[in-house]
């Protein structure tokens, strides 16, 4: 403890320690605290460093394909069964299953071809015609993709 006095100095206490010294044998520190001599600490090099930056971007992302079968398998819509003896035509942008039943009908053509059949299941491709003739009218399901039998499957 300083008990003496020292010509053009004067006391303060210590900010870290809490002693009474001289003026003269303190220190500003760097986050403004005013300590003696022993008690001074520079300031940590660490706190200067600044982070490189880490691109952990993918340059082109690409998304994981999905199955064709059960993710993006596209669903045609089943237009209503037209009048006897007009042609519908697969405006879809891929092959579709047609399948028709029920009604009383006299012939089924693809194509402008007879099929000898009045019911069954049909493959259409892209612009290809449906035409059924009938008396009283069949009910027919449209799907996705093509039965790989030939162009019609009786029921």
């Amino acid at each position: 403890m300083t008990t003496h006095a020292k010509l053009g100095d004067y006391l303060v206490y210590c900010d870290r320690t809490g002693f009474k010294v001289y003026a003269s044998d303190c220190r500003m520190q760097w986050d403004g605290l005013f300590v003696r001599e022993k008690s001074w600490e520079a300031r940590n090099q660490q706190e200067f460093l600044r982070g490189v930056p880490d691109l952990q971007a993918v340059s082109t992302p690409r998304p994981e394909p999905g199955d064709i079968s059960t993710d993006d398998t596209p669903i045609p819509i089943t237009p209503s069964v037209p009048a006897t003896g007009v042609a519908q035509v697969n405006t879809n942008a891929y092959p579709v299953t047609v399948v028709v039943s029920g009604g009383t009908v006299t012939s089924i053509l693809i194509n402008q071809i007879i099929t000898n059949v009045t019911s069954g299941i049909f493959n259409l491709n892209n612009k290809d015609s449906i035409v059924l003739n009938y008396s009283s009218a069949p009910t027919w399901q449209w799907s996705f993709g093509a039965n790989p039998n030939p162009s019609y499957t009786p029921l």
